[in-house]
């Protein structure tokens, strides 16, 4: 399947450089479009998918970090790599920091490794999109059904609560994050009133599946109880 690469630069021979570097590569196949200026580029990711963009941050009408910001507003989900000067790295550094999926130094436009690079962004991305789509798919799933369902790390700090779990604990997911299960999950023995060892901390410890003790009360965040 052939990708489609928006090419953004002023430069004529670097836009060139890379058409005859990706154009012929074994790792492609790959169709270039090339485009000056951040506004024309903007209007052509308006009409249609790319599958990547390259873009030089300094063009005729925006430079630096605002280029970077404008395209990935314009189409967050496409990869987009950095061109730069030999002399500019910092700048593409700073610029993999801040999102970008990698940067191409003038002087390697034509090295063999290029078009590698750039499918394996490609397809990285797309694994991304796909994890991301199944996500989404889990959570609905998991806020669809009635019983409550609390997620932990190895440690036992709370990463998720689905709905049913926020309405019986009187936590919310945001508020939960990262806090210790034990202090979401709060339970005592109905009968003598004293904390009960939680389940979920044994579960870590001991590898294995286990039931509530009878008689547990969940100790809610407003401090009433609910029978569970």
């Amino acid at each position: 399947m052939t990708s489609k690469i928006l090419v953004i630069t002023d430069n004529a021979e670097d836009a060139q450089t890379l058409r005859d570097a990706l154009c012929k590569a074994t790792d492609g196949p790959f169709r270039l479009e090339w485009k000056r200026t951040l506004s024309e580029s903007i209007e052509r990711i308006a009409e249609s998918e790319v599958d990547a963009i390259l873009v030089d941050l300094a063009l005729p009408d925006s430079e630096g970090i605002e280029t970077f910001d404008r395209l990935f507003a314009a189409s967050p989900q496409t990869p987009i790599m950095t061109l730069c000067a030999d002399d500019d790295e910092p700048l593409a550094i700073e610029m993999v920091e801040y999102g970008s999926q990698g940067y191409l130094s003038r002087g390697h436009f034509k090295n063999y490794l290029v078009p590698q690079g750039l499918r394996n962004m490609i397809l990285r991305k797309a694994v991304e999109e796909n994890l991301l789509q199944e996500k989404a798919r889990a959570e609905i799933v998991l806020n669809s059904i009635s019983d409550a369902v609390i997620c932990t790390d190895i440690s036992g700090n709370v990463d998720y609560l689905n709905v049913a779990a926020e309405d019986i604990t009187g936590w919310s997911a945001a508020q939960a994050m990262g806090k210790p299960i034990a202090d979401i999950f709060k339970i005592i023995d109905s009968e003598t009133r004293l904390p009960i060892r939680n389940t979920v901390e044994l579960v870590l410890q001991k590898d294995e599946v286990m039931g509530l003790p009878a008689n547990t009360l969940l100790i809610r965040q407003d401090g009433s109880e609910a029978a569970i």
